[in-house]
């Protein structure tokens, strides 16, 4: 198997077949991606209101459904070229998120409510009980609490910085929990009025991904 192929193929595969509580590097990037995307469409704007994360997270509280084909480009340093991934991804409320990758091979994973299910060639479906592997269940809680527009509970999971305007804004989110701050350094989202447009992950072991999203659905 070749660097890239291990590279591209590793991520799911690691997390159906760790042990409980274990969260490789690379499994985790793919959580930390999956949840944060869920809330891929804003609706409506500010009402004249000053623009604030108050105001996102009021927003981000109304998305009930969303459907969305994306692009990720992941950069590791033992590749001289960066990994590009193709898929789509299913949001419904209030607890139910799908990442489906169509290329370069199909798979995915999916949560639904305390279940977490992979699909990969190697190992086929997989469920996984979320209360077996409490850093998921971090991830997972964080999630819903963006969902509920819950900003006290998000900020207890993250440290949180928002710049910019309704017009192109960047929230900054860099983890406070410490299975969390281990695998990931900070996640950058931005943002123009009522969308958002990418979400960067940056890894602590130097691997990068830019994840753009494009609605079907809007």
């Amino acid at each position: 198997m070749t660097a890239w192929s291990a590279t591209v193929n590793r991520p799911l595969r690691d997390i159906s077949g760790m042990r409980s509580g274990a969260l490789p590097r690379a499994a985790f990037s793919v959580l930390l991606s999956l949840v944060l995307l869920a809330p891929i469409v804003l609706t409506g704007g500010t009402g004249g209101e000053k623009f604030s994360l108050e105001t996102l997270m009021r927003a981000l509280a109304d998305v009930r459904g969303i459907d969305a084909a994306f692009r990720e480009i992941r950069e590791v340093g033992i590749l001289n070229e960066p990994v590009i991934l193709t898929g789509i991804l299913r949001y419904r409320a209030p607890d139910y998120v799908k990442k489906q990758v169509l290329l370069p091979r199909r798979e995915s994973i999916e949560i639904n409510a305390e279940e977490l299910y992979i699909d990969t060639p190697e190992t086929g479906q997989r469920r996984l009980r979320l209360d077996d592997y409490p850093a998921i269940a971090v991830l997972v809680e964080s999630f819903r609490a963006t969902l509920a527009g819950d900003l006290d509970s998000l900020r207890r999971y993250y440290r949180t910085t928002l710049t910019g305007t309704f017009d192109n804004w960047r929230l900054r989110l860099r983890p406070i929990d410490e299975a969390m701050a281990e695998q990931v350094k900070a996640v950058a989202i931005s943002g123009r009025q009522a969308r958002v447009l990418s979400i960067t992950t940056l890894e602590t072991g130097g691997a990068r991904s830019v994840m753009t999203i494009t609605p079907t659905n809007s």
